[in-house]
């Protein structure tokens, strides 16, 4: 999700402005007070430029320093709270983060970037229904802003309430038309909807604005193997790791083609890529279990596949894309047993 944030020197201005405005009509001594204060609110806005700048370097340690150095200095410096927000995002500290944009609305009641970004540390938490309340906040206060419609469309797409966030991303692309998020959002809204050709269409956008984006790359390579094309889909995986090598995802779709192609060696390989870089996805050990299936190595098959039930393997999900599977092992024993001991059921698909 995206985040907003904003220079705070129009508060030097303003205050600047009030304090001249102010000497002119107030006794001597009174005169030196008010410079004491001015000379304070320069040195927060010294301190807020200061983690400004340290944000955008990805120092949000330092950034998160100077404006609370700038906060110390200007209680009511709600700017300097929302960088402490978003930093504390980027640092993955949510619960923090939330605390920092709380305190910025709580001193400007109309803070829009306050409350767009608060939502995006609850969406963080998966508290999507609290974050669509911020979002909705943000939108009354400031209509005309694209980050705030995709980020929307973003948790309602995980409250999968899909045609409302088609319609936030075609919003935001409608005050933004080249905005890349929404676009690559767009793509995966179609994706989720099984619209293939549309979010196809969606991230090849994004491509052709941004050809290094991995992200397009690598989701044009899961839908291209979906579709079953499978030389496509190796090029953009491979684009993908080009740009990414540490990202897990195009390895695995690797991994399903070679399998799909019964060279499993080569699954196998860049199976273990996988794993060895996301070791806590029950896919990627899903898809290991798959390999092994394939081989008719029943013993290796429920070892791996108890291992992504333990991981919380979405079974529909993966029934639903090799339907053979359940066919092989439903009279199993050893399958029922590990469906039951992981509590899935295979009459409901999860809602």
């Amino acid at each position: 999700m995206s985040e907003s944030t904003t220079s705070s020197n129009f508060i030097t201005y303003n205050y600047n402005n009030f304090y001249t405005v102010l000497k002119k009509n107030i006794p001597a001594w009174d005169v030196l007070s008010v410079e004491a204060e001015q000379e304070k609110l320069n040195l927060a806005t010294n301190h807020y430029n200061k983690g400004l700048e340290f944000y955008y370097k990805k120092n949000y340690e330092k950034a998160i320093e100077e404006c609370s150095f700038a906060i110390e200095q200007n209680p009511l410096f709600y700017e300097a709270y929302n960088i402490i927000g978003v930093a504390k995002n980027q640092l993955e500290q949510y619960e923090e983060s939330i605390v920092a944009h709380s305190k910025a609305i709580e001193i400007l009641p109309d803070y829009a970037n306050g409350y767009n970004n608060r939502g995006n540390s609850k969406a963080a938490l998966k508290l999507h229904l609290e974050a669509v309340k911020d979002f909705d906040k943000a939108i009354d206060l400031n209509s005309q802003d694209e980050i705030y419609f995709s980020n929307r469309g973003l948790s309602k797409m995980e409250l999968k309430k899909f045609n409302d966030a088609l319609s936030d991303f075609k919003k935001s692309l409608e005050i933004k038309p080249v905005y890349l998020d929404a676009i690559f959002n767009l793509g995966t809204i179609y994706f989720r909807l099984k619209k293939y050709e549309d979010s196809l269409n969606a991230y090849a956008k994004v491509i052709s604005i941004n050809s290094k984006d991995h992200l397009a790359h690598t989701n044009i390579g899961i839908v291209k193997y979906l579709l079953e094309q499978y030389n496509d889909s190796i090029e953009h995986s491979n684009i993908a790791i080009q740009l990414k090598p540490d990202d897990p995802s195009p390895y695995n779709t690797l991994a399903c083609i070679y399998r799909r192609l019964k060279k499993f060696d080569m699954a196998k390989e860049y199976n273990e890529k996988s794993i060895s870089l996301n070791s806590g996805s029950a896919d990627y050990w899903a898809t290991k279990a798959e390999i092994f299936s394939d081989e008719n190595n029943v013993d290796g098959f429920f070892l791996n596949f108890e291992k992504s039930l333990s991981l919380g393997l979405n079974v529909f999900d993966q029934i639903e894309e090799d339907p053979d599977l359940l066919k092989k092992y439903i009279n199993e024993p050893r399958f029922q047993e590990l469906l039951k001991k992981y509590n899935v059921s295979l009459e409901t698909p999860p809602q």
